[in-house]
Parts: C-alpha cells; structure tokens; sequence
C-alpha cells in the first residue's frame, strides 16, 4: 500500500523485467491462458491484475514449475517448434481411428514405450511425429503399415546426420529425381557440401516427412480409406 492507503502496482520497467504475461506463459508451456490462470489462482502463485491484464512473478512461477512433474517451461520459438513437430493423444487416436482408451493402451504397450517417443506439456502427454512415423512403419494393426511380406519398412534409425538424395527418396518412398526436385523447390533445408553434392540434414528432413505423412492421413481419413486392421 501506498502512503495514502492506495495500492501501489509495479512501475511498468518492473513489470517488463520481472513479470510474465498469462500469453506469454502460455506459449512457454503449451498450455492455454486460461490453464495459466487457473493455476495461478489455484496455486497462488504471485500476480497482479492491471487494467485487466494478469502479470505473473517469473519466479513465483519457475518456483512453482519445478515442482510441477508434468509441466516444462521453454523460450516460446523452443515450446511452438516441441508442439509442431509432435502431436497430442486426442490426434493419435484420430489419425488410427481408434478410441482415446485404445491409444493410450498402445502408449502403455512394451513397443508403444520402446518406439513412442513422449514428453509432457501442461499436464498433457505428447508424442513426436519423428517417433510415430517410425513405429507406425513396423505396427501390423494398422492399415498403413500393412505392406506385401517381401517389403521391407524403412529402417529410419540407420539414417546418419545427413541424407543423400537417394536415401531419403528410399525413406519417403519416392522416386530421387522426384525427391530432387523436391530439394531444388526448397520443401527442407539441404547443405551443399562440393559442386556436384548436396546433402540433407536428417533433423529437418524427418519433420518435413512426418508433416508430409500426416497430410497423406488426414486425406485418407476423410476418404474413409484408412481403417485400423481386425485384430
């Protein structure tokens, strides 16, 4: 309180330098601003509402994150690149057409842990395109991974830092001067290592592809083609 009985807010070079507005917070954990709110009133963590804009203590708020188990506190550019490249339990289940039950058995599963890469954020368990791809190759259930016995899934795990035109044309199941072309119209990074060769970070590669797969998913989900297999 001020010493006329008024209270007194932060100056606004406080607020900038020690406080966390609740969008901002949001797109540092992945969660939404009223999820932020909601914790913040439930767990009491230092605030101040100004003009109708909730300011967070940055400290009060990293106290409290640590000792959440299942949330994590990024730079917004590192939390919105986590969620792109990864997708939620609700969007594994749509894309196998399956129920939410169902897919979190297949999360539980021993090959679910062995090749379904997950991590936590706001409370919400997420699994990398990287690793779906990957364990959707070899799964028999599914339609998309049923293929004649005499072929064979792509081994993604053999795949070195950077790829040659030919290796990832095998890994994405295309032609390489298609897989060229793709290259020269700049779809993914590429780094030219001499005159006559240019290579493709793996990285960057596999999110392209795995954003490329979705696509192909969602488009035979809307065309009802793509049916999880009777077990």
């Amino acid at each position: 309180m001020g010493k006329n009985g008024k209270r007194r807010w932060p100056s606004e070079k406080i607020l900038q330098r020690d406080y966390w507005k609740a969008d901002q917070l949001a797109k540092m954990t992945g969660a939404t601003e009223s999820q932020i709110r909601r914790n913040v009133l439930n767990s009491r963590i230092r605030h101040v509402t100004i003009r109708g804009e909730c300011y967070i203590s940055q400290k009060a708020f990293i106290r409290w994150v640590n000792k959440q188990p299942h949330y994590s506190l990024e730079s917004e550019e590192i939390m919105e690149e986590r969620l792109r490249t990864s997708i939620s339990v609700r969007e594994f289940a749509d894309l196998l057409k399956v129920s939410r039950t169902t897919a979190e058995n297949i999360l539980r599963s021993a090959t679910g842990k062995r090749m379904l890469k997950t991590f936590w954020a706001a409370n919400r368990i997420r699994i990398t395109k990287m690793s779906f791809f990957q364990w959707l190759a070899v799964d028999s259930r599914f339609g998309m991974a049923k293929k004649p016995d005499h072929e064979k899934p792509p081994d993604y795990r053999k795949a070195g830092e950077y790829l040659t035109d030919e290796e990832a044309a095998s890994l994405a199941g295309v032609s390489v001067s298609w897989m060229a072309q793709l290259r020269r119209r700049g779809e993914f990074p590429s780094v030219r290592v001499s005159y006559h060769v240019v290579k493709i970070p793996s990285e960057e590669f596999f999110t392209w592809l795995a954003d490329r797969k979705q696509q192909e998913i969602l488009t035979k989900l809307r065309r009802g083609r793509f049916q999880a297999a009777d077990t």
